[in-house]
């Protein structure tokens, strides 16, 4: 026998493959006993709303906030000028936890409220007024990479986030080994996670250390992300993990739901709850992006791939 075969174990040894294993969370779930961010409740907790951007690229003038910090049950109203400024992101910091200066896509993070209810957040954000300055967007891939296309970030060299290349093998072999080629371009759409249940935080301060209750799918990482978004160091940060109703890779920490939902229990003192509404979840959460790419694959008769190229666009 050498290195590479392997003994296979009868079935019968087998400890979980063909077998019935009963779920660790099963009954917590079906009694309704399992917390998930909704279900959390703690003394004296308000509960917050955002206020978004209804345009994709303007300039923000002014925000008047008067009239909401002034309507009977509003303990906290923040806007950027309340954060570190700080910019963070998962792969690229080019996020603000609340607009500074600009907003650049339809519901943008502009203000936010915590009050004693939530009908009374939500009543306070319908009385901040924001004066904008529009600006011109792009609303499509050749748009942004149009020559003299508007930047979404006026500090960036242009629209394109990342360039990456890298190469494996002898791609020019494998397609002259190949008896059949095939290429292409392909296209696909702004694709949503939409899991049952929306993103959601309970912000809850001692001292000067945040506690954040997330259903995020990966703690460490939020962690880590929150507290350069925050300004502060990863030991003044904890996340617990609640109960994930749904995640698919949409609730990786990277929005700012929960740093937002920080700042408000910060600012008020007292425990803060936010949760996203499904608009909002279109709105503000990160799906996987639209892609178009050529393709050009080489397969030899009897079905194996030889040889594979990916470009940004035909050569």
């Amino acid at each position: 026998m050498n290195q590479r075969e392997t003994t296979l174990r009868p079935a019968g040894s087998l400890l979980v493959v063909g077998k019935s294993v009963p779920r660790t969370d099963a009954i917590t779930k079906v009694t309704g006993a399992a917390q998930y961010v909704a279900d959390l409740h703690m003394p004296g907790m308000l509960h917050a709303a955002v206020l978004r951007s209804p345009h994709p690229h303007a300039r923000i003038v002014g925000i008047d906030m008067t009239a909401a910090a002034a309507l009977p049950g509003v303990k906290a109203v923040i806007t950027g000028a309340d954060t570190a400024r700080k910019k963070w992101g998962c792969f690229r910091p080019d996020l603000y936890p609340l607009a500074l200066d600009k907003v650049r896509y339809v519901g943008d993070e502009v203000a936010a409220v915590a009050a004693r209810d939530p009908q009374t957040a939500r009543a306070a954000i319908d009385l901040i007024r924001v004066e904008y300055e529009v600006l011109p967007a792009v609303l499509s891939l050749d748009a942004a990479l149009a020559p003299g296309a508007p930047r979404v970030h006026d500090d960036a060299e242009g629209n394109v986030a990342h360039h990456f290349a890298f190469e494996r093998g002898d791609v020019d072999a494998g397609f002259k080994a190949s008896d059949v080629i095939v290429e292409g371009t392909w296209q696909s759409g702004r694709q949503w996670h939409t899991s049952l249940e929306t993103i959601g935080c309970v912000a809850q301060w001692t001292g000067d250390r945040v506690s954040l209750w997330c259903n995020t799918q990966t703690p460490y990482l939020a962690r880590g992300r929150y507290a350069i978004a925050l300004g502060l160091p990863e030991s003044k940060v904890r996340v617990v993990q609640t109960e994930v109703g749904g995640g698919f890779g949409g609730k990786s920490g990277d929005d700012n739901a929960s740093v937002i939902c920080a700042l408000l229990a910060k600012k008020s003192g007292k425990p803060v709850k936010l949760i996203h509404t499904r608009e909002e979840e279109f709105l503000a959460s990160h799906p996987r992006m639209p892609m178009r790419y050529w393709v050009r694959l080489g397969f030899s008769r009897g079905g194996h791939i030889k040889a594979k190229e990916i470009r940004r666009s035909a050569p």
